[in-house]
C-alpha cells in the first residue's frame, strides 16, 4: 500500500468534495425525512416516505449523468462540475428555506359526515 503513488490533486478533486457531499447528505436525511412525512396523514406517511427516497434516487441519477456529461464538455479537470453542483445545491437549498410549510390539516372525526351510522 505504501508503494502506491496517488494522483496529484487527489485530494483537492475527489476527496475534499466527497467528504463534503457525504457528510451533507448524512445530515440532510433525517430533517428532510421528517418535513417531508411531518405534514401527511398517518396512513399516508409511508407513501409520503417513499415517494422521497424515489425522488431522492432519481435526483441523483440524473445529478450523475448531468455531472459526467459535464465533465466529458469541458474537459478533464472535474472541479467545475463540483463547482457546479455546489451552486445548484445551495440555489435548491435557499429556495427550500423560502417555502412556506403547509397548514396543518386538521383531521374529521370519524362518523360524523353524512351517510354514517352512529354506533
Amino acid at each position: 500500500m505504501a508503494g502506491l503513488a496517488t494522483p496529484a490533486g487527489y485530494v483537492d478533486t475527489f476527496l475534499g468534495p466527497a467528504l463534503l457531499i457525504g457528510v451533507g447528505g448524512g445530515l440532510l436525511n433525517t430533517p428532510l425525512a421528517t418535513v417531508v412525512t411531518s405534514g401527511v396523514d398517518t396512513e399516508n406517511a409511508g407513501a409520503a416516505s417513499g415517494l422521497m427516497n424515489t425522488s431522492k434516487q432519481f435526483g441523483g441519477a440524473v445529478g450523475i449523468a448531468a455531472l459526467v456529461a459535464f465533465v466529458g464538455a469541458t474537459g478533464e479537470d472535474c472541479r467545475p462540475a463540483f463547482l457546479a453542483m455546489a451552486v445548484l445545491t445551495t440555489a435548491v437549498s435557499g429556495l427550500a428555506v423560502t417555502l412556506r410549510p403547509p397548514s396543518p390539516r386538521r383531521a374529521k372525526p370519524r362518523g360524523t359526515g353524512i351517510g354514517t351510522r352512529a354506533h
